[in-house]
């Protein structure tokens, strides 16, 4: 049994949930996006960027941010892009929403998060 116990096992398990929510609902919801996807849940997956609790949650602040700011800044100028803004609000709301998502889909694996299996 897997343990989620400090926050960097947190993390990892978020990481973990947003790249299985990518390579599964984003996949069949944003097709035209799979080169994105791709690029996403390779960096999710990716153990250098696994290492450091503060580093995972920048790196989360930064992407979020980044998507934001660009979103934002489409629907400023008016870009009739709808379905890329639509995957990037849909990218934010995962990474928004993942520590209460994660923690739900590590119950239904049987994973209680904080509790160390003996």
């Amino acid at each position: 049994m897997r343990q989620v116990v400090t926050e960097l096992d947190t993390l990892r398990a978020m990481y973990d949930y947003i790249s299985e929510q990518l390579d599964g609902r984003f996949r069949l919801q944003f097709p035209i996006f799979e080169w994105k996807i791709d690029e996403l849940i390779g960096e999710f997956q990716n153990p250098t960027y696994r290492v450091e609790a503060p580093a995972m949650k920048f790196s989360l602040a930064g992407l979020v941010s980044m998507i934001g700011s660009a979103v934002t800044e489409c629907a400023l100028d008016g870009c009739p892009d709808d379905e890329q803004h639509e995957f990037m609000r849909e990218v934010i709301n995962l990474i928004w929403d993942a520590r209460f998502n994660t923690a739900e889909w590590l119950k239904e694996k049987g994973i209680v998060p904080g509790q160390a299996a003996n």
